[in-house]
Formats: structure tokens, C-alpha cells, sequence
């Protein structure tokens, strides 16, 4: 389902907006399945052996790596979930930095989301 929603050309517009706030608030580095940049590395959840990609990361200032997703609306959460966990989890590790946007009419699902599974990240509006 995560896949199918990257490929709407909704999907891209979000990107875009997300790439252009990343670029805005001085990150660097930044890769995403966007024409034109570097795909994100895979992520591997080693319990479930679940791969995910992040919609992007960057790095800052100070090189420290961020993970960026764009929250969607979906009747089964189970795998958004797991990705944001194990994103979440990565983000704690490496001291990093881990942002949700959240487009028009997702942000309480998302706050739900997040709050529900105890998932660490800053949410931005989009």
C-alpha cells in the first residue's frame, strides 16, 4: 500500500513541498525518490525482515542525518507504523532527527498515530 501511494502524482506534489520546507530549514544532503536526486538507503527491520524506505533524508548543519516521511491516510496502519518505528528507532540511535508532514486533513490521524504507538517526531504541516 505505501508503495502504490508514492506512485499518485499527489504523492510527487507532496514531495515536492516537503523537499522545498527541507531545503528551507538549511539541510543538505538530501536524497528522495524525486527526479533529479539519490533514492534514500533501504531501512531492514531485522525482526520482521520488512524493508522500507524513508520519503527522504537529509543531513544539517552539523551533520547530523534526519528522516522525513509524508503522513497518508490508510485504512490498514500496521506497515506505516512499523516504518515509522523503526524510523523512529533509527532517529534515537544516531541522535538524529525524525519529521512527519502532514498534508490538509491528515493531522489528527497522524497525531493519533503517533501518540497510540508512542513514536517520536515532530510533526509539519504541509
Amino acid at each position: 500500500m505505501l508503495e502504490e501511494y508514492r506512485k499518485q502524482s499527489s504523492y510527487q506534489k507532496l514531495l515536492e513541498k516537503a523537499i522545498s520546507n527541507i531545503k528551507k530549514t538549511g539541510f543538505d544532503e538530501i536524497k528522495a525518490d524525486f527526479e533529479g536526486m539519490e533514492l534514500p538507503a533501504k531501512l531492514v527491520n531485522r525482526s520482521t525482515e520488512q524493508v522500507f524506505i524513508p520519503d527522504a533524508t537529509a543531513k544539517n548543519r552539523n551533520g547530523i542525518k534526519a528522516y522525513f516521511e509524508i503522513s497518508c491516510k490508510v485504512t490498514d496502519t500496521e506497515p506505516l507504523v512499523s516504518k515509522w518505528k523503526l524510523i523512529d528507532t533509527l532517529a534515537k540511535m544516531k541522535e538524529g532527527i525524525f519529521k512527519i508532514f502532514v498534508p490538509s486533513g491528515t493531522m489528527r490521524f497522524t497525531q493519533e498515530l503517533i501518540t497510540q504507538h508512542n513514536i517520536n517526531a515532530t510533526l509539519v504541516k504541509i
